[in-house]
């Protein structure tokens, strides 16, 4: 299939081709004629020769050898022709190209839609992580996985609907389709290094401002994702060493983690809000913004520009644009506290 043509495209294209066939025998049966026919009358004669009915020759064609001969050309003609639309149409029933088609634009309108989503390329079993928690806070995002059923296996993992685009992420048509012009973010979870550094490469073209974080497999080549423009570099073998070991140091903390993470009633998250002017928290205190009692979140510390941190802040800290509050509460609160900030 080209690029630009879809299941729908190679019917309309066929039927339009049918349709001029069929105009352009009604005209000739017409100047056949001389006239003397009426345009629905050769519009009916070259229908039922198209389709063979049988019903006999609605205008007289016994002293015309020519329109005989016209009338064969016809019937072989626009019977091949009909056919062949007939098997078209029928192949794009059977297949399901049309159900694939109709969700096709369906995840075309959601991203559309969307700002500030996040993009997961790869559905593995680290892109299913990624892609589990920024579905449990409410984020909206797209997966791009070359898998043709990927849309079954997501709807599946989810119980829920959730953009997906099967396709190559390293292909600029696929990242637009994904709305990487407008996205917060992209996340890596390729298999290969030299998979996820093409992406970012190719993503970086498209959005030279986009967050990227990916995935690493060998640490060695985390400098070379670094320098293609990576924001965060992530090394699950790293990762996975620290955890280990904090599970024989300290049990109880990781527990606790696990279980804030883990708990299906609560579904408490840490998160980030950066401060902007338009938020009515902006220029108020910690106490005269009162989000504890509008949202049950917790204020754990604010960032600021420079990187530093000032844990369990004052109540008359003053809120200012550049700082980012480091909060903890129930996942559906912090989507409440974005909304009304």
């Amino acid at each position: 299939m080209k690029r630009n043509e879809t299941p729908i495209s190679k019917v309309v294209d066929v039927g339009k081709i049918t349709v001029i066939f069929i105009l352009a025998s009604t005209f000739i049966y017409y100047i056949i004629g001389g006239g003397t026919w009426s345009l629905f009358d050769c519009l009916y004669m070259t229908v039922i020769t198209i389709t063979t009915v049988g019903y006999g020759e609605i205008i007289d064609l016994a002293g015309s050898k020519l329109g005989r001969a016209f009338s064969m050309v016809v019937m072989v003609w626009g019977y091949v022709l009909l056919v062949y639309f007939v098997s078209v149409l029928s192949k794009l029933l059977v297949t399901g190209e049309i159900k694939k088609f109709i969700r096709k634009n369906k995840v075309k309108k959601m991203v559309k839609s969307f700002k500030n989503h996040y993009i997961v390329c790869g559905f593995g079993e680290m892109g299913r992580n990624v892609a589990k928690e920024i579905f449990a806070t409410y984020r909206p995002m797209v997966i791009i996985d070359q898998k043709p059923d990927i849309d079954k296996i997501v709807t599946k993992f989810f119980d829920s609907e959730v953009a997906t685009i099967t396709g190559n992420a390293s292909d600029e048509e696929v990242l637009i389709e994904a709305g990487i012009q407008k996205a917060a973010g992209i996340i890596l979870t390729l298999s290969e290094d030299k998979d996820n550094l093409f992406v970012l490469v190719t993503a970086k073209s498209i959005n030279p401002d986009i967050f990227i974080a990916t995935k690493v497999v060998h640490d060695q080549n985390m400098s070379k994702l670094i320098k293609a423009g990576a924001s965060k570099v992530v090394s699950p073998a790293h990762i996975g060493g620290m955890r280990l070991a904090s599970e024989v140091l300290r049990p109880t903390v990781t527990t606790f983690l696990d279980k804030m993470l883990r708990n299906k009633e609560k579904n408490l998250r840490v998160d980030e809000i950066e401060l902007v002017e338009e938020m009515d928290c902006f220029g108020k205190t910690l106490g005269e913004s009162n989000f504890k009692s509008k949202t049950n979140i917790l204020i754990m510390a604010v960032a600021f520009p420079n990187g530093d941190f000032v844990y369990n802040p004052p109540i008359d800290m003053k809120l200012e644009k550049g700082q980012k509050l480091i909060v903890l509460g129930e996942a559906k609160d912090l989507a409440k506290l974005k909304n009304i900030i």
